[in-house]
């Protein structure tokens, strides 16, 4: 799948995406709880680590049953949603390393105060005083395993479906979205790409209620239903500029306002940094559309956000500085919205 005579290195040292990687840096990690939540399907280890005090609601029902009973104090205890509290995920898609890079240098920074480049992350300190974060720096490890580049940064376009989703058996390149119509994928390819666990498995399509394909998606579901954020953010990549992604979900109207408004303040620190996000990207109803990202939402009651990072291809450069900065900014934004005014909109009883 390499191209020919091309010698991988990793790019920078801040730029930590690698399972082993992964680990020896955890070690490092005094202030949070480390906690390996599953292992992938290729065996390999899930962890979240968390910070800030958790909240455990005295719950008599789940959230859909408290709801219809207009009873959400049954679901959310005292709290009525109001936690405080934020999980983050990146690496649902194995090949879109850059959000897991952004998370680790997130929680390098709530260590720290500086993330791994040495740069100092003051106000990611502030904005993290007694709120409650929970970070799953790489959800599907075998994916990104299985990816043998180490980012898409001066890349032309084309080589991200051959490393995101894959090669077919007759050699023809998986595109998106037509290759969602096998689902798992089955194992007759010449290449599965970062997408899928090592099951075939695409955990952001992994939503049957009945039966979750992946071992993956139940820790990650079982992990948000346990923490009941506020919000819950899924971090990918892509080859435009950065956005958060405020349409697909399925949520009430009150939510897609709130998404909204979120991805506007993301915007606005986005350019103020001159980070160049994406302007143009508009709402449309995510009306019969099912992620992960409705599960969330569904499960617990957060407000689903959903943004892409640059993979900083040759159509729309960023250098991986650039694209550290991105992620950090979003995640910024995130938590001072959190601790400002909550993220979730106002419970309907």
């Amino acid at each position: 799948i390499l191209t020919a005579g091309e010698t991988i290195v990793k790019p920078r040292d801040f730029w930590v995406t690698r399972v082993a990687d992964i680990e020896g840096f955890l070690k490092t990690v005094r202030k949070g709880k480390v906690r390996k939540i599953c292992r992938s399907a290729g065996g390999r280890p899930v962890y979240a680590v968390s910070y800030g005090k958790k909240s455990t609601p005295s719950r008599t029902a789940n959230y859909a049953a408290a709801m219809q009973a207009h009873k959400p104090e049954a679901f959310y205890g005292k709290s009525s949603g109001r936690t405080k509290s934020i999980v983050m995920i990146a690496g649902v898609h194995g090949a879109e390393v850059e959000g897991v890079m952004g998370m680790i240098n997130l929680i390098s920074s709530l260590e720290t105060g500086r993330d791994l480049a040495g740069n100092e992350r003051g106000n990611i300190l502030r904005a993290a005083e007694g709120l409650r974060i929970v970070i799953v720096p790489l959800a599907n490890p075998d994916g990104r395993e299985r990816v043998p580049i180490e980012d898409f940064v001066g890349r032309p376009v084309k080589d991200i479906p051959r490393y995101g989703q894959g090669v077919w058996a007759n050699g023809r390149v998986m595109n998106h979205p037509e290759m969602k119509k096998i689902h798992p994928m089955r194992k007759d390819v010449r290449f599965l790409g970062g997408y899928f666990n090592d099951d075939g498995v695409n955990i952001q399509t992994d939503c049957e209620f009945t039966s979750f394909l992946a071992r993956e998606t139940k820790a990650i579901l079982g992990l948000t239903v346990d923490e009941v954020p506020e919000a819950v953010v899924n971090i990918h990549s892509c080859s435009l500029p950065p956005f958060l992604l405020y349409k697909g979900a399925s949520i009430p109207a009150a939510y897609e306002v709130r998404q909204a408004q979120v991805a506007e303040a993301c915007r606005g620190k986005l350019a103020q940094r001159e980070l160049r996000p994406l302007d143009s990207y508009r709402h449309s109803s995510g009306d019969g559309v099912v992620s992960l990202n409705t599960l969330f939402h569904y499960l617990t009651g957060a407000l689903p956000l959903c943004y892409e990072g640059p993979h900083g291809t040759l159509d729309h450069p960023y250098t991986h500085e650039e694209i550290l900065e991105i992620h950090l900014a979003f995640a910024e934004t995130f938590l001072e919205l959190l601790s400002d005014e909550g993220l979730r909109p106002p419970l309907p009883f």
